[in-house]
């Protein structure tokens, strides 16, 4: 039976109650009732019971999801700024972030106490990010809220966003125009002729460095979403084998494909002692285009170096600084190197 005020009031001494029975009320039947009432007020877990909640009058069982879920949109050049409405009974909450509107990919970046929450870490100026909360007690958490996307950085004309991995991008409000530059990945060196040295043995052909493709200016629109797939740099060749080609890069919009940058080929393998030949260098990438807009400043990639006597060929030079080819290996326990990514590089509003 719970303990009630009652319990306590009956423990107050009568004025003729004996001093030898005041006594065991204070330090017997005190502690007794003090110790029962602490035990319905937590579970055996160390939790606070629903009985002792229900009084207190917060919800038992599950939590309202939080609603009126608020991103700001780029009142900072450094962060963003969340607030929601409070679920009763919460005692914290869990704050949860993506870069596309996906609850289940989502990861938790906070769990602030209070009902706004400042975000700095990590942040792309321009760059759309989305944002959840769930409500916390010591009864569970709630389900996800419904989300809300923000971004940092305002419209600064002329901002330069650079993306090293295959992602979707949301033009923010206020960009009318971009211009997109792209870059294949680079080739991989070619495989040597034998896996230990056989002097004077001649190494593979380094790999062809990616292909540069830089767009005019493209008409968009706030909310239109972009996706980049960055190419992977080619494989390196295994022993006696050729380099694999770099992937392409490219961007499209709504599925529609706005420019392609291929990767360089991959390195010739290493051919045997004198009168033997050196791996063949890579080829560069070339033959990619731009559907929308005029071609600026388009560059083939540059071809790989030849494998000589006893030493690998170098991967082509990277074209703007990006895509570089593979270096080749003159013997298998050097290691022939797989060529370097691809890259894409926005400017808003240029």
């Amino acid at each position: 039976m719970p303990t009630t005020p009652d319990d306590f009031k009956a423990l107050i001494p009568a004025a003729n109650t004996s001093i030898c029975s005041k006594i065991i009320q204070l330090f017997i039947t005190l502690p007794t009732r003090l110790y029962q009432l602490v035990s319905e007020m937590k579970n055996a877990d160390g939790t606070w019971s629903d009985s002792f909640k229900a009084a207190l009058g917060l919800t038992v069982g599950g939590l309202a999801a939080p609603t009126n879920v608020a991103a700001s949109d780029g009142g900072s050049q450094t962060s963003i700024t969340i607030t929601w409405s409070p679920v009763t009974a919460a005692q914290s909450y869990q704050l949860f972030r993506n870069t596309t509107n996906n609850s289940a990919t989502a990861v938790q970046i906070g769990s602030p106490s209070l009902t706004s929450y400042t975000d700095t870490d990590g942040l792309t100026q321009g760059q759309t990010y989305w944002y959840w909360v769930k409500a916390v007690n010591s009864g569970g958490v709630s389900a996800f809220s419904a989300g809300d996307s923000g971004y940092s950085g305002g419209t600064q004309s002329g901002q330069v966003l650079d993306f090293n991995s295959t992602q979707d991008w949301t033009v923010p409000t206020g960009v009318t125009t971009i211009r997109i530059k792209i870059w294949g990945a680079g080739g991989g060196g070619g495989g040597p002729y034998s896996p230990s040295a056989q002097a004077p043995a001649y190494g593979g052909g380094g790999g062809g460095s990616g292909e540069f493709r830089d767009f005019s200016l493209i008409a968009v629109s706030p909310t239109q979403v972009i996706h980049f797939e960055i190419g992977d740099g080619g494989a390196a060749g295994a022993v006696m084998s050729s380099g694999a080609q770099g992937g392409a890069t490219f961007a499209t919009r709504s599925g529609s494909q706005l420019g392609i940058a291929f990767g360089g080929l991959g390195g010739g393998p290493g051919n045997g002692t004198p009168p033997g030949i050196g791996g063949t260098g890579g080829t560069g990438g070339s033959g990619g285009s731009n559907s929308v807009g005029t071609p600026v400043s388009n560059q083939n990639g540059n071809v790989g170096n030849n494998g000589i006597v006893a030493t690998g060929g170098t991967g082509g030079t990277a074209v703007n600084g990006y895509g570089a080819g593979g270096n080749a290996a003159y013997i298998g326990l050097e290691g022939s190197k797989k060529g370097s990514i691809g890259h894409a590089q926005v400017t808003l509003n240029a």
